[in-house]
C-alpha cells in the first residue's frame, strides 16, 4: 500500500517545502490557511499533478512569488480584480507601459501620499514630506497625468515604496475611504513593493546613485517586513551604504556657509532653501543607515559604520516647510528617530566591547553597565514632546504612537542585551537578574502593543509585531522553567495568549504568520518538565559538585537568598535577605569589583519615570520552591531577538524558522 501523502495539496502542487502540518506555515503565511487541505478536489491524475509547470504558466495572484520583479498582474489596482494579463516584457518601453498600469488613479496616490506624510514619516523620517508631496502634485498636473515614462524611474520607485508603505501599514478604514477593499491589500501591496524593486533596476540605480534610490529601500522596509519579502530588503541594505557613501552623505558636517538658516530680510531665497534642505535630508538618510547597520551588528557580529570614520552632524530640530528651528516641546518626526539613533549607537558600542571577551563572568560585567546606559537613556534623552510628565498638544495622533514605539524600542533592547545569557538565566541564580529584566521587559512591550492596537487609526508597523513575538517567546521560554502550581506560570501563559491575539489582529501579515507559528510550536513542544524529572536532571547535572547537592538551588529563589550574593559568592554559600513578604523583587546588580550599577530603589525610579506604570510582578515568588532541568535536546531553539528580516545562515529562508 502506498505511503500517504502528508504535504498539503497546494505545496504538493507548486513543488514547495510544506511542515505537513494543516494548515501548514507556507498557507497560513500566504493568507489561504482556510484552504489548506491534503484531498484533491477532482481527484488525483499523475498525468496533470505531476507534470512540472512552464515558466509562462506562473500564477501572478500567487504572493509567493520571490523573483523580487513583478511577473504578471491584473492591470491597474482598482477595487475589482481583473484577469491576469502580461507583465514586465524585458524591454524598456514595454516595461514602462507595465508599470503604468499599476499607477492607481491620481486622487488614490495623493490620498496615500498624504497619509505617509501625516501618518508614517516619523518612523523614518528620511524625506522631506512637502518637497515629495509638491512633486507628486506636479507629476500628477502634468500633461496626460502621471505618465512613469516622463518620470525619473527612480523617483517613480519611491513613490511606489510610498504607496505600498501607505497601503500595508494604514487601518482598514483609510482603505475603505481610498477605495481599496481589505480583500486586496496584500496583493496590491506586493505589486507596488516589487514596482519599487522594478523601478530601481530600469533606473540603474546602482551604477547611478541617486538620493530617490536610497529613500526608496528605506521606505520599502514597511511594506517588506509584512508581507514577506525580508530578505530581499535585507540584501538591498549592502547596497544602501555604498551608494549612501558615494554621495557623501557620510561627509555632512554643519557648515556655517552651507547650513546658515539667518537671513537680513527673514526669507531665505529658493537656492538656498533648496540646498539647505537636501543637506538635512541626508543627515536623516545617514542617520538611518546608521541605525539599520548597527541594529543588525547582533546578528552579523561586525559593524560596517564606524562612528569614528564619517562627519556627518546629527539632523536639526528645523521645520521641513520653513526652515525654522522648533521648540523641543513642539514633537517633530525627527524626535523619534533620533531616539532610536541614540539607542542603536549605543547597542554598536556594547557589540564592540563585549566582541572579543569570552568569559562569562567579564561578558556580564559589560552587559550590566549597558543595560544602566540605556535605562538612563529611557529617561534622560526620551524628547520632552515624550514625556508623560509634560503632554504636547493633541492635534497630532502620530506623537502618542510614537512614545509607545520608543518605549517598545527601548525595552526591546533592553532585552537585546541579556539575549546571550537567557537560557543561563533559567539555571544558574547569578544571572537571575536577566531573568527578571527580560520578562518585566517582555510584559512592557506587549503592554504597549495593546494600547497600540486599542488606537483605531494607529499605523501595524512590523516593529511593533517583531517585538510582540520576541517578548512573547521569552516569556514562553520562562514558563517551560516553571511548575504548574506557581502564580507566574498562570500569569505568563495568560500574556502569551494575549500576544497570540495581538498577533491574530494583523490579519494577513506574514511576519505576525510567522510569530504565531513560532509561539504555539513552542507551546506544543509539551508542559513543562515534572517536579521529579527536573529535580533528577539537576542533579544530573551537577553530580561532580558536592556543595551544591547539600544546598539546592530552586526555582522560584528561597526568599532568604539574593541574586545579587549569589553573583558575588557563588549559589554555595547563600546569604539572608529581609523575611518574604517584606517586598517585592528587583536585583541589586553587583559587578565583578563589588560595585553596584543600579540599586533597587533607582531601577524602580527610572522605569517610575518613563514608564509611569511599569508591570508589577515578583519574580522571585517564594511559593513552591521547585527545582529546574537543563535546556532538553527536544526544545525548541532560540531564535535571534528581531532577525525577522535578517536571512539564516544556511541561506534566505525565513529567520524566524532558522
Amino acid at each position: 500500500m502506498p505511503k500517504l501523502r502528508e504535504t498539503c495539496t497546494r505545496c504538493s502542487r507548486r513543488r514547495q517545502k510544506c511542515d505537513k502540518q494543516i494548515p501548514c506555515w507556507r498557507c497560513v503565511r500566504d493568507g489561504v490557511g482556510a484552504s489548506c487541505s491534503r484531498s484533491w478536489g477532482e481527484g488525483y491524475d499523475a498525468r496533470v499533478h505531476r507534470t512540472y509547470p512552464k515558466d509562462s504558466g506562473t500564477n501572478p495572484s500567487e504572493p509567493n512569488s520571490r523573483d523580487g520583479t513583478i511577473l504578471h498582474t491584473t492591470g491597474p489596482p482598482t477595487p475589482a480584480p481583473a484577469a491576469p494579463q502580461s507583465g514586465l516584457t524585458g524591454t524598456p518601453d514595454g516595461d514602462k507601459v507595465f508599470l503604468q498600469s499599476l499607477v492607481p488613479q491620481s486622487l488614490q496616490i495623493l490620498q496615500l501620499v498624504d497619509y505617509h506624510e501625516l501618518q508614517l514619516l516619523w518612523s523614518h523620517n528620511c524625506l522631506n514630506g512637502p518637497v515629495f508631496r509638491r512633486e507628486v502634485a506636479s507629476a500628477i498636473k502634468a500633461p496626460g497625468g502621471l505618465q512613469v515614462k516622463n518620470l525619473d524611474l527612480r523617483w517613480t520607485a519611491l513613490l511606489f515604496a510610498v504607496m505600498a508603505s501607505s497601503l500595508t501599514c494604514a487601518p482598514a478604514s483609510f482603505l475603505h475611504n481610498w477605495g481599496f477593499p481589505e480583500s486586496q491589500r496584500r496583493t496590491l501591496s506586493e505589486r507596488w513593493y516589487k514596482a519599487t524593486i522594478s523601478c530601481l533596476n530600469l533606473g540603474t540605480y546602482i551604477s547611478k546613485p541617486h538620493v530617490y534610490s536610497l529613500q526608496a529601500i528605506l521606505v520599502a522596509t514597511n511594506s517588506a517586513n509584512i508581507i514577506g519579502y525580508a530578505s530581499e530588503q535585507f540584501i538591498l541594505y549592502g547596497a544602501l551604504l555604498r551608494m549612501a557613501q558615494g554621495l557623501g552623505l557620510n561627509r555632512l558636517p554643519l557648515s556655517p556657509e552651507l547650513d546658515d538658516l539667518d537671513s537680513h530680510d527673514g526669507i531665505i531665497p529658493q537656492s538656498r532653501r533648496e540646498n539647505i534642505s537636501s543637506r538635512e535630508v541626508g543627515r536623516r538618510l545617514w542617520k538611518n543607515i546608521c541605525i539599520q547597520d548597527w541594529l543588525s551588528t547582533q546578528f552579523s557580529g561586525m559593524v560596517s559604520i564606524s562612528k569614528q570614520q564619517f562627519t556627518t552632524s546629527i539632523p536639526r530640530r528645523i521645520d521641513d516647510e520653513s526652515l525654522r528651528f522648533v521648540d523641543e516641546r513642539t514633537p517633530l518626526g525627527i524626535d523619534y528617530t533620533q531616539y532610536v539613533y541614540e539607542v542603536s549607537s549605543l547597542l554598536a558600542d556594547f557589540y564592540g566591547a563585549i566582541g572579543g571577551i569570552s568569559e562569562d563572568a567579564q561578558q556580564y560585567e559589560i552587559i550590566l553597565k549597558f543595560d544602566t546606559k540605556i535605562r538612563a537613556l529611557g529617561v534622560g534623552s526620551m524628547a520632552t514632546c515624550f514625556n508623560y510628565v509634560r503632554q504636547p498638544a493633541r492635534h497630532l495622533p502620530w506623537v502618542d504612537w510614537a512614545r509607545r514605539a520608543a518605549i517598545m524600542f527601548q525595552a526591546s533592547k533592553t532585552m537585546s542585551l541579556h539575549r546571550n545569557f537567557l537560557l543561563k538565566s533559567f539555571t544558574e541564580p547569578k544571572y537571575a537578574y536577566t531573568r527578571w529584566v527580560s520578562i518585566t521587559t517582555s510584559k512592557i512591550v506587549l503592554r504597549e502593543a495593546e494600547a497600540d492596537l486599542d488606537d483605531p487609526e494607529s499605523p501595524k508597523l512590523w516593529t511593533t509585531q517583531a517585538q510582540v513575538v520576541v517578548a512573547a517567546r521569552t516569556l514562553c521560554l520562562d514558563i517551560r522553567h516553571r511548575s504548574e502550581t506557581e502564580p507566574e506560570y498562570a500569569e505568563h501563559r495568560e500574556l502569551i495568549e494575549r500576544a497570540l491575539d495581538i498577533l491574530h489582529k494583523y490579519g494577513d501579515s506574514a511576519l505576525a504568520s510567522k510569530g504565531i507559528q513560532l509561539i504555539t510550536s513552542i507551546l506544543r513542544t509539551g508542559r513543562p518538565p515534572s517536579q521529579e524529572s527536573r529535580d533528577t536532571s539537576m542533579r544530573e547535572v551537577d553530580n561532580n559538585s558536592q556543595d551544591h547537592e547539600e544546598h539546592p538551588v530552586t526555582w522560584p529563589l528561597d526568599s532568604q537568598m539574593s541574586a545579587s550574593n549569589m553573583k558575588q559568592h557563588g549559589p554555595e554559600t547563600p546569604e539572608s535577605l529581609p523575611p518574604a513578604g517584606s517586598g517585592h523583587f528587583t536585583p541589586q546588580r553587583l559587578l565583578q569589583d563589588g560595585s553596584t550599577t543600579v540599586t533597587d530603589a533607582s531601577h524602580t525610579a527610572l522605569y517610575d519615570a518613563a514608564l509611569q506604570q511599569p508591570p508589577h510582578f515578583d519574580i522571585m515568588s517564594s511559593s513552591g520552591a521547585t527545582g529546574f532541568g537543563a535546556y532538553g535536546t527536544h526544545d525548541v531553539p532560540i531564535i535571534d531577538l528581531f532577525s525577522d528580516y535578517i536571512p539564516s545562515r544556511n541561506g534566505f529562508d525565513d529567520a524566524f524558522f532558522s
